[in-house]
């Protein structure tokens, strides 16, 4: 959890972390956005930092938490620039959000994660499951309605190919 630690996202002192993660293939999850607790800084977890990581590790699988809210467009942006960054929608966020990191992004780099006790993981789940863009948003924004297939790597499928699970 990167606001708790000396150093952001991109210290150095952390590369020999993201080398060994990279060479083993294991995808990291990174709390990136607003830290919401004080007395942690928000300057250890900017979604640009990522870019630095991403540039040196361009192997190593990052799944960014909380779509680095409030700055998602800045996280949507390297998710298309880089082919191993991920947007975790860890949380609920709406649709203006996954509109725009869809046209930006294939459903493929986009999880639902949790990291959260108190989350109620069915209401979350069904968010998704049940998400359907309003022709409002798709006429005015150009946004495309979110298929049975994008959900399903959503909600999961995404995860599963991430980790090397095979889906059941």
């Amino acid at each position: 959890y990167q606001p708790e630690d000396a150093g952001p996202i991109n210290d150095r002192r952390l590369w020999p972390f993201y080398e060994k993660a990279q060479e083993l293939g294991i995808p990291l999850t990174l709390h990136t956005g607003v830290s919401y607790v004080c007395p942690q800084p928000n300057s250890h977890c900017h979604p640009q930092q990522l870019d630095d990581v991403a540039l040196a590790f361009p192997d190593l699988k990052m799944i960014a938490y909380h779509a680095g809210w409030p700055y998602t467009e800045e996280l949507i942006g390297l998710c298309g620039k880089h082919k191993n960054l991920y947007m975790s929608l860890s949380g609920i966020f709406g649709c203006h959000a996954i509109g725009t990191a869809l046209q930006w992004v294939p459903a493929d780099k986009i999880v639902l994660g949790f990291d959260l006790p108190f989350d109620d993981l069915p209401r979350v789940t069904d968010y998704i499951r049940d998400l359907s863009m309003p022709e409002e948003l798709q006429e005015k924004w150009g946004y495309a309605q979110v298929t049975d297939e994008d959900k399903a790597k959503i909600l999961g499928l995404n995860l599963a190919k991430l980790t090397g699970i095979e889906p059941t």
